[in-house]
This record gives structure tokens, C-alpha cells and sequence, in this order.
């Protein structure tokens, strides 16, 4: 998994926390947010969440052309750091 900070133009997309279809509300991804993402080498990106400005997180479709993370997350993000996931909760 990779973490950054997103260092790109601001930009809008439609959330996908819910539902592989969407659920109608976009979320405005600025310069600064905070982004966790993985790109497999066969795939390319696998998931993108991005934290909004409230501190909220969102999931982003990885195959919206309105995202400027797809198809190279790493191209627009600063401080890239490289961690595994042990495990989730307590």
C-alpha cells in the first residue's frame, strides 16, 4: 500500500464508499489531502481513498477520468511512504 499527500490541481469525483455503482455525491480532493492507494504492475490502480477536508474518508472509483490519480497514484503524490497492512482493528 502507498500513502501520500496529494500534490496535484484540485479536482471533483464521485464517491464509491458504499456501493461498486456510486452514490451520487462528489467529494473535491485538494492539494494536501492525504491519499492511500495500491497499484498492482498488472492492474494498475486497485483502490484509491482519499481524505476529504472535515477529515472524512472517501473511496474514488479507479477508473473515473475525472480522478488525476489514475492511471499513475505515485505521479501526484508527495512524501510517499510504503507500508503493509498486519491488520485491521483491534
Amino acid at each position: 500500500m502507498t500513502i501520500g499527500t496529494y500534490s496535484g490541481e484540485q479536482f471533483s469525483a464521485e464517491v464509491y464508499d458504499v456501493t461498486t455503482t456510486g452514490d451520487g455525491s462528489d467529494e473535491t480532493v485538494e492539494p494536501g489531502a492525504c491519499v492511500v492507494t495500491e497499484v498492482s504492475k498488472d492492474f494498475g490502480p486497485l483502490y484509491l481513498f482519499v481524505q476529504a477536508g472535515d477529515g472524512s474518508w472517501h473511496r474514488l472509483l479507479e477508473s473515473d477520468p475525472d480522478v488525476p490519480l489514475v492511471p499513475d497514484p505515485e505521479a501526484e503524490l508527495d512524501g510517499i511512504e510504503r507500508v503493509e497492512i498486519d491488520q485491521i482493528g483491534a
